[in-house]
């Protein structure tokens, strides 16, 4: 029974991380109201540590606030006037999926109608992004060892807020874990929404 035992663990275990890395892969091309996730997080824990939820992935998008819909010409030139004097808004929202037994992988959504926490939580991602350029800063991949068996990924692409510059895009992946800067605001962030989640989409206005 144990040589059974021991034999299977390591199957399951490689299949849990294929599973994983499949929702990792796919949460990048996820799109809400046709605009796709920004940013996005993994939290993945050894599969004996956490039998109940060893793998967490959060995506989060940013949709530009639409100006309305001009019914004249002279309409339109004043909205144009409006819009050159204020911007609208974005609207954020994230998605969210896990390994749990009873629903393995269902994504969950949330926005910060629905969570007025979200707007907050991306907030306190920001100085996490801010570059450390001497010592030993955020922007390096560190190995987790027996004593940290977690391993935190957070990830930015495309288009990068508050820039409006069409041309500026950044690429940045931060591999950790939970006591790294990107782990600690995952864990804070994880917290913080935990309530919010729903099976419905956000609906965009």
């Amino acid at each position: 029974m144990l040589t059974a035992a021991a034999l299977f663990a390591p199957v399951a275990m490689a299949q849990a991380d294929r599973k994983c890395a499949d929702a990792e892969f796919d949460s990048h091309s996820v799109a809400l109201d046709d605009v796709g996730p920004f940013a996005g997080a993994s939290k993945k824990l050894s599969f004996a540590r956490a039998p109940n939820a060893a793998c967490r992935v959060i995506t989060f998008y940013r949709v530009e606030a639409r100006a309305p819909e001009a019914k004249a010409n002279a309409e339109r030139r004043g909205i144009e006037q409006e819009d050159s004097a204020k911007t609208a808004s974005p609207f954020f929202a994230a998605r969210y999926v896990d390994d749990k037994r009873n629903a393995p992988f269902k994504e969950q959504w949330t926005d910060q109608t629905r969570c007025p926490a979200l707007v907050p939580a991306l907030e306190k991602l920001e100085p996490v992004l801010a570059p450390k350029l001497t010592g030993n800063g955020p922007y390096r991949n560190m190995s987790t060892g027996a004593s940290d068996p977690v391993m935190v990924r957070f990830w930015l692409a495309g288009q990068v807020y508050p820039q409006t510059n069409a041309d500026y895009t950044m690429d940045l992946t931060l591999d950790g874990g939970n006591g790294d800067p990107s782990g600690v605001w995952l864990n804070e962030t994880f917290k913080a929404l935990d309530a919010c989640w729903s099976p419905d989409p956000p609906v965009i206005k």
